[in-house]
């Protein structure tokens, strides 16, 4: 069956022949194209008529395509929009700031018609998916909150992990029961800490023996929370062992490769490129372009080398160590 939409679509682009092209494929598939130069001018649109559909050049003036999408993620009226990167080859160093910002795919120029469609299907199919992931019954829902009102920096977390391990998910080709239990423990995979205290946490120094071991105990405290949810058997696992290494120094089993549950193989690659690329009470966020090297080195020692591979793939950061990308807020 044909995809198919209707609904309002921005397209935020300083070229004016670049945006009437993109008005024009966005119009071919139903939407209702608006148009704007910059970020200002485009949160004023949005602000006005608010899109279900954002396509953003990542080369905006004043290098705001990263602070333009926090932005629309914080606007309720726009937090829930699918919102794709527009790059050209030269500006491919700019994309993992503005992923890391909430963007949820990107398309490299040059693009035609059908391959906007094709992406705009996969990204509205997968944000169903992840949406639908969030709170399927009312125990979710409610750990869901939980986690939220203990610790809204481990909440925001989350939500970009889930959104993260969706995208990594259908890259890899994972099933649609599996990507579920994916997007589900990517929401979850921290709920462990809604018992571990703010102040351990928080702490801006190096954890003493005891903070340590109460924060590994997440991982199994996790799981234990998440039994009574239906479909336990294949989330348990991911919030279970999404601190597993390939080479077997994880925790809380110490289970070394294949034998890590892949939806736990796939949410720790995600969860250790949030984590690095955003402020931590101990140390300052990090430029995508260097946790996208350390990603590339970890591979085949903490992380699953094929996933690794995939992630750095998909996002275009092979080549984003020749440029410097801002490091996104948290």
């Amino acid at each position: 069956m044909g995809w198919s939409n209707s609904g309002t679509a921005l397209v935020v682009e300083p070229h004016a022949f670049e945006r009437d092209r993109l008005r024009h494929f966005l119009a071919a598939d139903g939407y209702e194209p608006l148009a704007a130069r910059d970020a200002q001018a485009a949160l004023e649109v949005a602000r006005r008529q608010a899109p279900g559909v954002v396509l953003v050049d990542v080369d905006l003036p004043g290098r705001d395509a990263a602070a333009f999408t926090r932005r629309m993620r914080a606007l309720p009226s726009t937090r829930q929009a699918t919102i794709i990167a527009v790059a050209d080859p030269r500006a491919l160093d700019e994309v993992g700031s503005v992923m890391a910002a909430g963007v949820d795919d990107f398309l490299t120029r040059p693009f035609g018609q059908p391959e906007l469609h094709e992406r705009l299907e996969t990204v509205a199919r997968n944000r169903a998916q992840f949406l639908a992931a969030e709170a399927p019954d009312a125990v979710l829902a409610a750990l869901v909150n939980a986690v939220a009102t203990s610790h809204p920096a481990t909440a925001s977390h989350s939500h970009r992990v889930a959104r993260l391990a969706a995208n990594l998910g259908a890259a890899i080709g994972l099933p649609p029961e599996d990507l579920e239990a994916v997007m589900s423990g990517g929401l979850l995979h921290d709920v462990g800490k809604i018992g571990v205290p703010e102040a351990v946490l928080q702490k801006p120094g190096p954890l003493s023996g005891d903070e340590w071991s109460l924060i590994q105990r997440h991982a199994e405290a996790g799981e234990a929370i998440c039994r009574p949810l239906g479909m336990a058997s294949r989330l348990g696992p991911i919030v279970r062992h999404h601190h597993e290494r390939w080479d077997g120094n994880g925790y809380p089993d110490g289970l070394a490769g294949e034998a890590i549950p892949i939806g736990a193989r796939v949410v720790a690659v995600v969860d250790a490129f949030d984590a690095m690329v955003h402020d931590r009470p101990y140390r300052p966020g990090r430029r995508p372009q260097e946790a996208i090297a350390e990603i590339r080195e970890a591979a085949g020692r903490q992380f699953d080398p094929m996933i690794a591979r995939r992630f750095i793939i998909e996002f275009a950061m092979d080549e984003v160590g020749r440029g410097g990308a801002d490091r996104p807020a948290n």
